[in-house]
């Protein structure tokens, strides 16, 4: 549990964050979340929608880290960080978070896979993600603090477990 009036996200526990909770939740129930109600708030708000984005094609390793990703950054930022890893495997799309099934986002990341397999991949995802954990301190310092936790969560990897 965090409740640090610096952090942006709000309050915080088990991933479940004021900010990206959309006011569903108060900042008690956050706080007195169980680890099996954050869990399954995740497998029923989070997972669905990225695993139909990102997992459906056989890669339950992008969805894990996409979904982990989205926890942290929300449903559009998540997409700004797909779209940043697929420009640094040398696709050429628009970084405007917005993605649609079948869209320029959706077919250079299928391509991307095919091109480079999910290992080189998952590198550049990781990348995308410290730079817009970076990002965020560049432009706001007082967020610096912080950085060493992104880093290890960017630095997270599904198929190393």
């Amino acid at each position: 549990y965090s409740d640090d009036n610096i952090d942006r996200g709000g309050v915080t526990n088990y991933g479940i964050s004021e900010r990206f909770n959309n006011g569903a939740l108060t900042k008690d129930q956050i706080k007195n979340l169980t680890k099996e109600e954050a869990a399954d708030l995740h497998y029923n708000e989070v997972i669905p929608n990225v695993r139909e984005r990102w997992g459906d094609n056989g890669n339950a390793h992008i969805g894990a880290k996409m979904a982990d990703i989205q926890m942290n950054f929300g449903r559009s930022g998540s997409v700004y960080v797909m779209q940043d890893a697929l420009n640094r495997l040398g696709e050429n799309i628009s970084v405007d978070g917005g993605w649609k099934a079948g869209g320029e986002t959706d077919q250079a990341y299928k391509q991307a896979i095919a091109n480079v397999g999910e290992d080189e991949f998952m590198a550049a995802l990781q990348e995308a993600q410290l730079s817009r954990y970076e990002g965020i301190v560049k432009n706001d310092p007082s967020q610096e603090r912080f950085l060493k936790g992104w880093s290890a969560r960017s630095e997270y990897n599904p198929l190393a477990n």
